[in-house]
């Protein structure tokens, strides 16, 4: 018995070459035994007054992908969150809305910070929407990116 995603999955017995596949009775035509199951991961990290977070979550939507919504002002983004996303798009301050309301309040543009404990303690300063597939991310509205993920999965 295999748990992906937190999702229990009927027993199976499975084969080595099965395994390989990802999928816990090994492939993706066996749909009774893999109810629930998705290759697709997606991970929408926004704010509910974005509208391109709204638009973000629509776009998953409308193509048939659930993705997961986390609402950035209630559970900010780790410490561990915040290098890797990091990593993928280019650095922290890609991350960073300067443009934001939050920023000019907390008067950040005159200040040396460190942007990984700015972002958790001030989580209004975070670019969004960010939208993450396994170790893949992206910040604000990026479609033709994501157009990308859903053709090669």
């Amino acid at each position: 018995m295999s748990a992906i995603s937190s999702v229990v999955v009927a027993p199976v017995i499975m084969e080595p070459a099965a395994m390989a596949s990802g999928w816990p009775c090994g492939s993706d035509k066996i749909l009774p035994l893999c109810i629930g199951l998705s290759r697709m991961d997606i991970i929408v990290i926004g704010s509910r007054k974005c509208a391109d977070t709204r638009k973000a979550e629509r776009f998953f939507k409308e193509r048939g992908v659930r993705p997961h919504t986390r609402d950035v002002r209630q559970k900010p983004l780790t410490p561990g969150e915040i290098r890797k996303i990091a990593a993928q798009v280019g650095g922290i301050d890609a991350i960073i809305d300067r443009e934001g309301k939050e920023f000019e309040k907390q008067n950040l543009r005159y200040l040396s910070v460190d942007w990984v404990e700015a972002l958790q303690r001030w989580p209004g300063i975070t670019r969004t929407p960010i939208v993450r597939c396994g170790p893949r991310a992206t910040v604000g509205y990026v479609p033709e990116v994501w157009t990308q993920w859903l053709k090669n999965s």
